[in-house]
């Protein structure tokens, strides 16, 4: 009867530890998913800083035109 119960329990833990390895495996594409959108987040939010600035300099420009 002990033999069979730990058999159960090897059984129940070679389960869990089925699921905690896929479990950490989804972890770490998680990871890697939110390392690759913070880098494009980073490189969309350079550019559009980069066109603000254009646009500025062009109302600027602008302005002067219309100053003179």
């Amino acid at each position: 009867d002990l033999e069979k119960r730990i058999e159960e329990h090897m059984e129940h833990s070679s389960s869990h530890d089925e699921k905690i390895a896929k479990l950490e495996s989804d972890a770490t594409a998680l990871v890697e998913e939110l390392r690759k959108t913070a880098g494009k987040m980073e490189k969309d939010l350079q550019e559009s800083r980069k066109k603000i600035a254009r646009m500025e300099k062009h109302f600027s420009d602008f302005a002067k035109v219309v100053q003179e």
